[in-house]
């Protein structure tokens, strides 16, 4: 939503190469947040505290 924003107002434009470049950013910030979330996640102890 910030990009977008800041596109509407003129600070950041809507070029392939700076499109491609915030793209890549969210993909590195979410594999990070996939990896940080498994590894906190522990299926087995809910399973067993859940009774």
């Amino acid at each position: 939503m910030a990009i977008f924003v800041a596109a509407v107002e003129g600070s950041f434009p809507f070029t392939v190469l700076n499109l491609l470049a915030v793209s890549g950013v969210v993909l590195v910030v979410d594999v990070a947040l996939f990896y940080v979330s498994r590894s906190t996640f522990s299926r087995e102890e809910i399973l067993t505290k859940w009774k």
